[in-house]
């Protein structure tokens, strides 16, 4: 799968003069990912690239990690490709793969297929993993303000992983800042390294958009 998502970047980059191409460098005091924190509450830089073009697109990002002297990895990568649509102002779906990487080959690589919908302030996803055929959905309500975003989110995982997050983020210029708290009810394969816990689960971060 990862050669689809980079042969639809190579596409995208090669063929077309009118691909839109953004992306980001920021820093946040903890990532958590579905629920799950990454980084044992300390700090992670990121970076994400996105290509787009007639609704086709593909991206790949990369994010610090931090699961202790148990766990011998420090980054987290993933690599992602489909196609959104929107049928009007109100109604749009997004179709895609993606895929997970972790340096030093720490966890196996994870390929998923995913499907979105928003009506409106409402948004959902389901993405499936290829493999074990594991679930994972999480569905958002949005607040609009200005230049800025509040999220309502809930999600869930197969694995006993349930979570609430608020999300907010407001950008200035090419600057974005944004925070999330949140809550994770989870019997997580990290054990204790994903335990989660209400105001525990607190991120503010920064990023440049360009």
């Amino acid at each position: 799968m990862k050669n689809v998502i980079t042969l639809m970047l190579g596409l995208f980059l090669t063929t077309s003069a009118y691909a839109d191409i953004t992306g980001n460098i920021g820093y946040q005091n903890d990532f958590v990912f579905r629920g799950v924190n990454q980084t044992q509450s300390g700090g992670s830089l990121s970076t994400q690239v996105v290509v787009d073009s007639n609704g086709f697109y593909g991206g790949i990002s990369a994010s610090q990690v931090d699961f202790g002297d148990e766990v011998d990895s420090d980054w987290r990568g993933m690599l992602n490709g489909g196609f959104a649509f929107a049928f009007n102002e109100n109604i749009a779906i997004d179709l895609g793969v993606l895929s997970h990487h972790f340096d030093n080959d720490v966890f196996e690589q994870m390929d998923e297929i995913y499907a979105g919908v928003s009506v409106g302030s409402f948004s959902g996803y389901v993405f499936q993993n290829v493999d074990t055929n594991d679930n994972f959905a999480e569905l958002c309500y949005d607040f609009y303000f200005g230049n800025g975003t509040l999220q309502l989110v809930y999600g869930y995982h197969d694995e006993n992983v349930d979570y609430f997050q608020v999300r907010g983020n407001k950008t200035f210029g090419d600057f974005t800042i944004f925070t999330t708290i949140g809550y994770a009810d989870q019997d997580s394969v990290l054990g204790d390294l994903g335990q989660s816990d209400l105001f525990e689960n607190v991120s503010v971060g920064f990023r440049y958009n360009f």
